[in-house]
């Protein structure tokens, strides 16, 4: 098996040994290589910290709708957490594919786990900035590229649409 890409996850070892052993593990969330851990440089405070992650959202929101890709949720509801992306119709395309490729070129994405929409998830937090942004966008469209992927339209589930009618917090920031 492979050595994990190293991340900004503050994940412990102990999940990568129970994968190693046939064990079931939930990959960290948030993406890109990074070998400076997120508390080895002073923060700017939550704000600075708070835009840093709206800008990345935008980038990242903005980038893959140019791409062709939806997001689950409205811009009035998303959080400049993580980023979830509903899965291409196109048959060309596979997750694992793209899972693969994006992790060997120092990226890891999440897969969603919804059962209203087939999706995928990228983070925006931790030590990412306007660079990692824009070069997981870069990379995922030269994977599309290579994969062969031109409709990017959503795969439609049978399950029930999601309730975006719910109230957010007032206090929970979004990326526009």
């Amino acid at each position: 098996m492979p050595t994990p890409c190293p991340s900004i996850s503050t994940i412990s070892g102990s999940p990568w040994r129970r994968q190693d052993s046939g064990g079931s593990h939930r990959p960290p969330t948030c993406w890109p290589r990074s070998t400076r851990p997120s508390w080895s440089t002073p923060p700017r405070g939550t704000a600075g910290r708070g835009a840093r992650y709206a800008k990345n959202c935008r980038i990242l929101v903005d980038g893959l709708r140019a791409l062709g890709f939806e997001t689950l949720l409205p811009d009035a509801l998303q959080a400049p957490i993580i980023v979830t992306v509903r899965m291409p119709a196109d048959p060309k395309f596979n997750f694992e594919t793209l899972y693969d490729r994006l992790s060997r070129r120092g990226y890891v994405i999440y897969p969603g786990k919804l059962t209203v929409a087939d999706s995928f998830r990228i983070g925006c937090i931790g030590r990412l900035g306007e660079a990692e942004m824009r070069g997981v966008l870069e990379n995922i469209k030269q994977i599309l590229g290579e994969m062969g992927v031109t409709l990017l339209s959503p795969l439609r589930a049978t399950a029930r649409a999601p309730d975006l009618r719910l109230r957010r917090p007032s206090a929970l920031r979004t990326c526009s």
